[in-house]
């Protein structure tokens, strides 16, 4: 009979931690400032304008092999092994990404542009910025604001919302820190997973504060 009564406080302890989670509110970000007026402002603009999504595309790694392979050391071989590795990495997590915010999210329109682009893009220079559902630039797809509201991946496991390099101010849902134990510890978390959790998590957020800025949210 142990085994039952195991499994029968597992999901205890499972749906006591869903409920429990549903009543806690997320806590403000530490480093953003607080502005109810000028973050409701945003929610309501983000409604009718555009989220742009910045995609990882390792350029800054990309860079440096390809200078470590042009050098014709020993270790050449390896350095394009490497870069062959970058690109299939950069190619499923882009996949990934893109197809997580097309199942996930509708809160308000969205484009896909690589963090590459971000600055000129933000500096007014004239470009092609966007990503289409291909991976590739797409010349047809242009978004004139030259202070858009972002997402980013600011670190490993935490993705912002941020207008220029300042992330938007509480109570604003700003910010979300993805967290899977073991998984993410290793660093093995498939992508399409924690994508469509981020992607649902913002949707989810986002709603709740355009439907009641006035209400803390929860998770």
């Amino acid at each position: 009979m142990r085994p039952i009564s195991n499994f029968k406080s597992i999901v205890y302890l499972a749906l006591l931690s869903i409920l429990l989670s549903s009543c806690i509110a997320v806590k403000y970000h530490d480093y953003a400032d607080l502005d109810k007026v000028f973050a409701v402002e945003i929610i309501q603009r983000l409604k009718s304008d555009t989220l742009l999504i910045v995609v990882p595309s390792f350029h800054k790694k990309e860079t440096l092999l390809k200078y470590i392979s042009r050098r014709g050391n020993k270790d050449r071989k390896n350095n394009k092994q490497r870069l062959l590795n970058l690109y299939a990495e950069r190619q499923i997590l882009q996949e990934a990404l893109i197809k997580s915010f097309q199942n996930n999210y509708t809160f308000s329109s969205y484009l896909f542009i690589p963090d590459s682009l971000v600055y000129n893009l933000e500096s007014g220079v004239k470009g092609k910025y966007f990503l289409d559902n291909g991976l590739k630039i797409d010349p047809s797809i242009t978004y004139t604001n030259s202070n858009p509201i972002k997402l980013v991946q600011q670190f490993d496991q935490e993705w912002q919302i941020k207008i220029g390099n300042k992330i938007i101010p509480n109570p604003f849902p700003n910010y979300y820190v993805y967290r899977n134990g073991l998984y993410g510890f290793l660093g093995q978390e498939p992508y399409e997973k924690m994508y469509a959790r981020v992607a649902t998590t913002f949707q989810k957020r986002f709603d709740q504060f355009y439907n009641n800025p006035d209400r803390r949210i929860y998770l």
